[in-house]
């Protein structure tokens, strides 16, 4: 009898050290990471920057008319249609299928790109250029779900997060302003420098992946993601001094606006689709 109890609680033991390895195989947590491209929708940016430029180009060649001169400019914009999506995540599997977690972003957006060219009769010129480098960082939580993941086999899975982001943007502008005629005007509207700008706001993110199981702990994924991200306002974050006569021409707190004095918005917002490599531990 004590024999036959020995060899079934050694059998038992064995069980139960096999179901334990399986689960360590796959275990409660899911961590991945993965790198995709995002369109991102900057409309009310790129409209402020095209009006900001217009308005520059006007006035160079206003300024050629009131001094018996006339003249013209060019104005150019190249912006963002998309950016970098570079993502980690952690995942605690609550109950079968289902976890909760959360997951860090970045975004790595093209730099905006403008410039005023302009000539005037008499030697005047203008040359004034700007540039824009915008980032955004998401820390988002919510849930995780799964279908059963099986080595060799294409499985489901979703997020829906929500959480806060927080967005930073670096404006570098330089003018170089040349007349013949008036060169301490000229001088006095020449400048270089630059300033940043920053703000945050709510995010949330709907992810539909395919996942494939490499082995027992490992998976590949392709997720196609809607990420919403509208910040309605980002603000000036130093006092500076632009063209160096001690006057501060941007104001730490004012808000970025366009030609209305309005705040212009940053619409992080866009769809996204990124290749992934998941661990199950």
């Amino acid at each position: 009898m004590v024999k036959r109890l020995a060899v079934a609680c050694t059998l038992l033991a064995l069980v139960a050290g096999r179901l334990c390895a399986e689960d360590a195989a796959k275990g409660p947590w899911r961590l991945g990471a993965s790198v995709g491209y995002t369109t991102v929708s900057f409309s009310a940016v790129r409209s402020a920057l095209e009006d900001f430029l217009k308005a520059k180009g006007t006035s160079f060649v206003d300024y050629l008319y009131a001094t018996s001169s006339h003249g013209s400019a060019t104005v150019k914009l190249e912006y963002p249609k998309g950016a970098t999506a570079l993502d980690a995540e952690l995942f605690y599997m609550v109950a079968e299928g289902v976890g909760l977690g959360g997951k860090f972003g970045y975004l790595v957006i093209p730099t905006f790109k403008g410039s005023v060219r302009g000539s005037g009769a008499y030697g005047e010129s203008i040359e004034y250029s700007l540039a824009m480098d915008t980032s955004l960082i998401a820390l988002l939580f919510g849930l995780y779900a799964e279908t059963e993941i099986r080595p060799g086999a294409i499985s489901l899975g979703g997020k829906a997060l929500v959480g806060p982001v927080l967005a930073n943007a670096t404006i570098n502008q330089s003018q170089a302003f040349v007349d013949p005629y008036f060169p301490a005007f000229a001088r006095a509207n020449s400048f270089s420098g630059e300033y940043d700008i920053s703000g945050s706001g709510v995010g949330y993110e709907v992810c539909a992946s395919a996942v494939f199981g490499i082995n027992d702990s490992m998976s590949t994924f392709l997720e196609l993601s809607w990420r919403g991200a509208r910040l309605p306002e980002m603000t000036k974050d130093a006092d500076e001094d632009l063209d160096g006569d001690s006057v501060h021409e941007i104001r730490k707190g004012e808000k970025f606006t366009d030609k209305d004095d309005d705040a212009v918005s940053f619409d992080f917002s866009g769809l996204s689709i990124a290749l992934g490599l998941r661990f199950m531990i």
